[in-house]
């Protein structure tokens, strides 16, 4: 129990390139990438469905098909060359992302900087996100927030939620909690639900640890309940803590091991862990060991390699109490998880 109590709060990812799982990695891209084609009106809706993974052609279709695709490619640069935004941030981001075109981010930096002089927001972001982790130039938070700080004050929510992380860790700017809550509060009025989660996240954090506001566990749990609701999985296992420890909220084992439960099966390692105590423990739930072996496999699988060894550790003095069926059951049903997350969220070639 000591080991659940000693987690602290975790923050989502500093930007949507680094999701916590892999379904909201793909979710922002596929939503991104119809978005500017919605916009551009160039490309037609059997390239959408490509992009964003749709059905498989036939055989009989995949000539029509790549001779109406190559027409629209090249329309597409014609309106890009010609000084449409949109359509210069499509090629950026097709050039990021690499499955549509030739992974290029060099290419990438300049479409979507020609888009951001021309004051698209969503350009704007995207320049950030490139100087934020040194893809086609060099790494520059201080560049990543004057990006981020135009596109925000625009009203743009991923550039506000963004901009709030850089003030909270003090990279690129000086460190300002006061000035990171604000953006936070900036992206809770317009922003998508995996935006809302974020923001509510890092509002929790700030509240929960007391950081540029009076620590007040009542107000974080609130907050970690928006994000929670909204499915955040960073969310989730914060409010789930915020339960086990009884933390500005009356404790419920119960509750808390319901929310890791749904933040583990959205491949967030840490609640994988702790939901694997939980079951070592009879904690909120009925004690299984075949359970806890599972997701602690499944969470050694997701963690770097260099911050395993507490996982190593809790699993061998676990497998020292368990048969060797159980052990075999545990690890069966691991691949079987695994094996039905990767399928469901398998990215598109």
């Amino acid at each position: 129990m000591s080991a659940v109590i000693a987690i602290n709060r975790i923050r989502c990812p500093v930007d949507l390139s680094d999701c916590a799982t892999v379904r909201q990695a793909a979710c922002y891209k596929a939503c991104m990438i119809a978005r500017s084609l919605l916009a551009c009106v160039l490309i037609s809706a059997t390239v959408i469905a490509s992009a964003v993974g749709g059905p498989a052609a036939t055989g009989a279709d995949k000539g029509a098909r790549a001779s109406q695709e190559l027409g629209e490619w090249q329309a597409l640069r014609q309106a890009a060359e010609s000084g449409d935004p949109a359509a210069q941030c499509l090629l950026g981001e097709l050039y990021t992302a690499g499955s549509l075109l030739p992974q290029d981010y060099g290419q990438a930096v300049e479409w979507f900087r020609r888009a951001a002089a021309q004051g698209l927001a969503e350009g704007q972001f995207a320049l950030g996100l490139m100087h934020r982790h040194g893809r086609g130039v060099r790494q520059d938070e201080g560049e990543a927030a004057r990006w981020y700080r135009r596109a925000a004050e625009q009203g743009y929510a991923e550039a506000q939620v963004n901009l709030g992380m850089l003030y909270e860790a003090g990279l690129g700017v000086r460190q300002d909690y006061l000035e990171a809550a604000r953006w936070y509060r900036k992206a809770l009025e317009c922003g998508s639900a995996p935006i809302r989660g974020a923001a509510a996240v890092h509002l929790g954090v700030l509240y929960g640890d007391g950081l540029g506001v009076e620590r007040d566990d009542a107000a974080a749990v609130e907050w970690f309940k928006q994000a929670a609701a909204a499915g955040e999985p960073t969310g989730q296992v914060n409010l789930a803590r915020m339960l086990a420890m009884g933390l500005g909220v009356a404790r419920n084992d119960i509750e808390a091991a319901a929310w890791l439960r749904r933040a583990a099966d959205q491949g967030l390692a840490r609640a994988q862990f702790l939901l694997a105590l939980f079951y070592r423990d009879g904690r909120g739930t009925v004690k299984d060991d075949v359970q806890a072996y599972k997701w602690l496999l499944l969470s050694g699988a997701l963690t770097p390699e260099d911050a395993r060894w507490t996982i190593t550790a809790v699993l061998l003095e676990l497998g020292e109490a368990m048969s060797p069926d159980a052990i075999a059951e545990a690890r069966r049903q691991a691949r079987e998880w695994a094996a039905a997350f990767d399928a469901r969220h398998k990215q598109p070639d």
